[in-house]
């Protein structure tokens, strides 16, 4: 496992508990339904979805020991290093029109992915649930140069975004493509919106990041059904995680 050298070259705080952590440096061929891990020495290492290849841009919001330490100690110029990308390419069914729902920090998949469907020729619409207020996401201005983008503010209701989705459906149809990047909980209810609405399972991909300590196929805790996260990438179907019991 190889470890590369990068240096904090900003960070730009969205909200109180949600920083966007830029670094110096690059990722190479870095895909949608990968990751990386981020490792500060004596501190440990988590994995992280790359929002941007340039500048080298995470998402990052304060929860546990690890974060907490990046939002109170990392400073500008200082060191952190970083390992991957692991994980595959999703494998993106064809179609005209794509909708990418994503709560939390689920935007950072979806820039890449964006990447990704325009070279498709696809049709893009995103719909992403925010904690903050004013309806304005982290990657607003990123994702709307790609298509229709509309944010949504919880307003002290987790996942108010889904409200939002039927109208959506009805603009992208039966025969367009979902793809869910989110908390586990919270795409498990869009899927069912989605079913409900006569969309079959197997046009429904789910980002499912689970956590992983060693991302080579080892440790087994990114373990979807028969999938390892690490070696078959994020995305998977709902019909997959259905049949395998997953979700």
């Amino acid at each position: 496992m190889e470890y590369r050298k990068h240096s904090v070259e900003s960070i730009k705080f969205h909200s109180d508990d949600t920083i966007l952590l830029i670094l110096t440096g690059e990722v190479e061929n870095f895909k949608a339904g990968e990751f990386v891990f981020l490792w500060i020495p004596g501190i440990g290492e988590k994995p992280f979805s790359l929002a941007k290849t340039s500048p080298l841009t995470f998402i990052v919001k304060k929860r546990g020991a690890f974060t907490s330490f990046i939002f109170s100690s990392l400073k500008v110029g200082d060191d952190i290093y970083i390992r991957g990308p692991y994980g595959a390419e999703v494998h993106r069914p064809k179609a005209d029109k794509a909708l990418v729902i994503a709560g939390g920090t689920g935007e950072a998949v979806a820039l890449p992915l964006a990447e990704e469907l325009k070279k498709d020729g696809t049709v893009m619409s995103f719909l992403v649930g925010t904690s903050v207020d004013g309806n304005k996401g982290i990657l607003e201005s990123e994702l709307s140069a790609f298509g229709s983008y509309k944010a949504i503010s919880d307003c002290g209701k987790p996942g108010r975004v889904l409200e939002y989705l039927p109208e959506e459906i009805e603009d992208i149809g039966k025969d367009g493509v979902y793809y869910l990047i989110g908390p586990e909980i919270f795409m498990k209810i869009a899927s069912s919106v989605l079913k409900n609405s006569g969309i079959e399972s197997d046009r429904i991909l789910l980002s499912m990041e689970r956590n992983t300590m060693c991302g080579i196929g080892l440790c087994g805790e990114c373990s979807c059904g028969g999938h390892l996260e690490c070696q078959w990438g994020t995305f998977m179907t709902l019909s997959f995680l259905e049949k395998e019991g997953a979700i």
